[in-house]
């Protein structure tokens, strides 16, 4: 047998799928062939646990040690891990609890639990990523102001966008907090328009729609004349810049230039 056909097999056995590795395992005084695999299969099943509760600790805490891991074995047969970069597995989280929110009674009231999901998700992407350049404010005080309007700005490479209509990041809060027990969501729920972004650290920041939707603009590649249309001053825009350090960058816009 070759190596790859090897590994196949092995794969298979320890997604605890039909496979011939226990035929090719030589049992010992101690543990038979299939032993031997279960114990692999346990110890794989227990890292990514471990990966899952890195990157969503605060659904760990609302849903309980037990439950999480069960949930998380379940997660491990529906997308088995491709990468061995632990740092990027658990990509369909929110999704996967979306449906056993959907189709499990105990899950009822924890309708919320996709969103939080999502929102650690964006926060462990944001950790991991790239580091942004200085703002060139050199090479903006070298532009004619009448260009200032072509500018499309560029937002933080951490920096993502989020909304949902439960107060998830109280939620999130409130449980990677030691002083408090597990907290679920409060009856009156609210909708929340987030910012995540690591300056560093990785902050979620609440803000107005209409903060929101600018940034939206932003993100989308929109130029300063444009949004400035849409939304009127933007005088936020040094904030964002020197403080918040959401927008990191700049090009001019070539077609409106033209």
């Amino acid at each position: 047998m070759n190596l790859k056909k090897l590994q196949r097999h092995f794969h298979q056995a320890l997604l605890a799928q039909d496979s011939a590795l226990p035929e090719w395992i030589a049992d010992n005084k101690n543990l038979s062939a299939q032993q031997s695999i279960d114990i692999y299969r346990h110890n794989m099943n227990s890292g990514l646990a471990r990966a899952l509760q890195t990157i969503y600790p605060a659904c760990h805490r609302i849903l309980g040690a037990a439950y999480f891991n069960q949930v998380a074995r379940a997660y491990a047969r529906r997308y088995p891990s491709t990468n061995s970069n632990l740092n990027e597995y658990g990509e369909h989280f929110a999704d996967f609890l979306a449906t056993l929110c959907a189709s499990n009674e105990e899950l009822a009231d924890f309708a919320y639990l996709p969103d939080l999901a999502e929102l650690e998700q964006r926060c462990h992407q944001a950790h991991y990523a790239a580091d942004d350049a200085p703002f060139d404010f050199a090479r903006l005080a070298k532009l004619a102001k009448e260009k200032y309007g072509q500018l499309v700005l560029q937002a933080s490479h951490s920096l993502s966008l989020f909304s949902s209509p439960y107060p998830i990041r109280t939620i999130r809060e409130l449980n990677l907090s030691a002083e408090h027990s597990a907290a679920t969501v409060p009856a009156s729920a609210q909708q929340e328009c987030l910012v995540i972004h690591r300056l560093p650290p990785v902050t979620v920041t609440q803000v107005s729609q209409r903060h929101y939707d600018i940034l939206q603009a932003i993100v989308a590649g929109d130029c300063v004349a444009s949004i400035g249309q849409r939304f009127g001053e933007l005088d936020m825009l040094h904030h964002w810049v020197n403080h918040k350090k959401w927008v990191q960058g700049f090009y001019e816009d070539s077609v409106r230039s033209e």
